[in-house]
């Protein structure tokens, strides 16, 4: 049976993984640095490089990516492949490995907390260095992004202040 996981905690073990295993400057979720494309996660290395990571929740989900091959091929031909690039899989359907190209590598998510590399992504070392400004740029987007959430967590926070003072108040009439 597969475990399922949500929307965006896959996404987020993988920035997690690139922050402390591979020692990223920067990691994003849904958004490159020069605004290309959104990958799943993407990592920016201090020489500036990228290592990019594909989530795949399902072997459907992965095999419905060969139907948009030449997105893949213009993404890492005509913009040029990342540093690195990896498909982080559940380990439920690790029997996608044998189609995943050579030169990407293989992270498995056991859980949304224990990630294992069953294959280091080949090295591309014509991969270009981002320009620091985009750095700054998407870390800038992203930083208000979690400002956004805090305020909205503050807010909701406030709400169920209220609502527990009320419900108190009721209570004691």
């Amino acid at each position: 049976m597969s475990m399922l996981y949500p929307h965006g905690e896959l996404e987020e073990a993988a920035v997690r993984w690139l922050l402390l295993e591979r020692k990223c400057i920067a990691a994003y979720t849904e958004r490159h640095p020069t605004g290309y494309w959104k990958p799943d996660a993407i990592g920016v290395l201090s020489s500036r490089r990228i290592i990019e990571i594909e989530v795949k929740r399902t072997v459907a989900d992965f095999r419905a990516d060969r139907l948009k091959s030449n997105v893949m091929a213009w993404r890492h031909e005509e913009r040029g492949r990342p540093y690195q690039f990896y498909y982080l899989i559940p380990v439920e359907i690790a029997s996608v490995i044998p189609e995943i190209p050579e030169w990407a590598g293989v992270i498995q998510a056991r859980d949304q907390f224990q990630l294992d590399v069953v294959r280091r992504a080949t090295v591309n070392n014509q991969a270009k260095r981002i320009p620091l400004k985009h750095v700054a740029k998407a870390t800038r987007q992203q930083s208000l992004q979690v400002m956004s959430l805090m305020g909205d967590a503050c807010r909701m926070r406030s709400q169920a202040q209220w609502m527990r003072e009320e419900i108190y108040r009721l209570k004691t009439q």
